[in-house]
């Protein structure tokens, strides 16, 4: 009997779920083929290639249907589960309702484990290429470019800021390099025009340089064409715009990356320790809208299933305003990067395990 009863409820939830994912995802996709079609017509791109940068956008767009497709399957199951009054006869022959949503709290965790493996070995490869094409279609600059960067060689008492780094040519454009002393006091500055990465000697050459050298409460200036920092450790990848690098890079680099950056650039650091932090936990997602799902009231009198939806996307809104808020705070350094995704994922799991509580009696 109970066995017989998790399969049906499973049955039921992944027949309707792999259906609105698939549906969820030919939108996703048609939309984004339909909001770059004046691109690709002003730009003459080939027809293969718009098909394979759409195909490449396919794993994205599962990845967000994912989570909105399961809270629709999981509500409409239950709704019709007690319009057709098959809860009532569940629960008058001894089944709790926590024994009925056991199996589809199992599902979510399925879902989620399936959300992450899902991602870093389909969903960021795709990413990937995505972003070759788009940068080789509309003819952009690297996405790795950034601009104003200060970056700190605590080490060897260095502070180096560029305006502008092109990926591209691994160059710096007018850059200031100053250095400490050992009780951090200023003992020289140098402006250069721009700073060149030698793969070789693994370190940057300095061109049109103006050094001022503070010496017994005295400044002194010389100019220079060229000068390398022997000392100096600061390495190119730092510089690079990782925002959307950090998405795509491997697990186990990704962790040592921001171990590093924190050292040199803690202000950098908790924009992209937000943006990682998303990545991981975002697998959770399809658990928390799923558990909406199963918190919901469905004993309403009439149109059962239109007033579970309403009330599940009114949570669910709640958990992406909440989200949004929360990640805006953690990349300004209001709260812990982690916090950002912890925070609202940990208030829609107390709520569910309240609204369930007080429903399920």
């Amino acid at each position: 009997m109970k066995i017989r009863l998790d399969r049906y409820i499973l049955s039921s939830i992944l027949k309707v779920g792999i259906a609105a994912m698939l549906l969820c995802t030919l939108i996703l996709t048609s939309i984004d083929l339909i909001s770059n079609l004046e691109n690709y017509i002003q730009l003459a791109v080939p027809l293969a290639t718009i098909l394979l940068r759409t195909s490449y956008y396919v794993p994205e767009a599962i990845l967000l249907s994912i989570g909105p497709a399961f809270l629709f399957s999981i509500t409409y199951f239950l709704s019709m589960l007690q319009a057709n009054n098959e809860m009532i006869c569940l629960l008058n022959s001894g089944v709790a309702y926590y024994r009925i949503i056991r199996p589809i709290i199992l599902l979510a965790f399925a879902v989620s484990a399936f959300f992450f493996l899902f991602n870093e070995t389909v969903g960021i490869e795709a990413m990937k290429a995505k972003q070759l094409i788009n940068d080789k279609i509309f003819l952009s600059s690297s996405s790795y470019d950034n601009r104003n960067v200060t970056l700190n060689d605590r080490k060897n008492g260095y502070l180096l800021f560029a305006r502008r780094y092109y990926n591209n040519s691994k160059e710096l454009s007018h850059t200031v390099l100053i250095k400490k002393d050992s009780m951090g006091r200023l003992a020289w500055k140098m402006d250069s025009q721009q700073a060149v990465w030698d793969v070789e000697k693994n370190n940057w050459l300095f061109s049109n340089n103006s050094v001022y050298v503070i010496d017994d409460n005295t400044v002194n200036s010389y100019t220079t064409q060229s000068t390398m920092i022997d000392d100096l450790d600061i390495s190119v990848e730092l510089f690079r715009n990782t925002k959307t690098d950090i998405k795509t890079m491997e697990l186990e680099l990704a962790i040592s990356y921001l171990k590093k950056i924190e050292d040199y650039d803690h202000a950098q650091f908790t924009e992209i320790a937000a943006e990682f932090y998303q990545r991981l936990f975002s697998c959770f997602t399809p658990f928390v809208l799923m558990l909406i799902a199963c918190s919901i009231n469905y004993r309403f009198k009439k149109n059962v299933l239109l007033f579970s939806i309403i009330s599940c996307l009114c949570i669910g809104v709640l958990y992406y305003v909440t989200q949004m808020l929360t990640l805006i705070m953690a990349n300004q350094g209001m709260i812990s990067p982690a916090s950002g995704m912890l925070v609202p994922l940990g208030m829609i799991l107390l709520l569910s395990i309240g609204l369930t509580s007080t429903f399920r009696t």
